[in-house]
């Protein structure tokens, strides 16, 4: 299983890669910015997406105002067609509309975290329990899963 996340905050990144070991994840990559995670989105294919709300730009994407960048960068994903089950985790405030938006776009967002135990008990609850695979979360999700390029290829 493939972790992409974007943390720009030493210790919140700590945290993470603590978690991610707990489930035996060690197969993940860590952007600190949206323009590398965005790259990263578009280079490989992930099964789960932790996402802060609160990063640097770093010049990727066009100022959208009163947006967070975390929320433009899954905007642009979901433009682009790259799904990839969102877990939020961040402690700024989002309101339900803003995050039915998002679900109600077809972008594959599974919850919102606002510190270490609550991003814990999402990934336990929402993720790994009772779904099994990412093609499973999807399907009850109803959102096809994505275009792999590497199983294609080696086909």
């Amino acid at each position: 299983m493939r972790v992409l996340f974007v943390e720009d905050n030493d210790d919140k990144k700590k945290e993470i890669l603590a978690l991610l070991r707990k489930y035996g994840l060690d197969n993940f990559c860590m952007n600190d910015n949206t323009r590398d995670c965005y790259y990263a989105a578009t280079d490989c294919d992930y099964d789960l997406f932790i996402c802060d709300l609160d990063i640097p730009r770093n010049g990727s994407f066009p100022i959208v105002e009163d947006e967070l960048e975390g929320i433009n960068l899954m905007k642009d994903l979901l433009r682009n067609g790259i799904l990839i089950p969102t877990i939020i985790f961040s402690p700024v405030e989002l309101s339900e509309s803003r995050l039915n938006q998002l679900k109600g776009a077809g972008y594959p967002l599974i919850g919102h975290a606002k510190n270490a135990s609550e991003l814990d008990q999402c990934m336990e609850e929402k993720f790994f329990d009772p779904v099994e695979t990412v093609e499973e979360y999807l399907a009850l999700a109803k959102i096809p899963p994505r275009f792999r390029k590497k199983e294609e290829a080696s086909n």
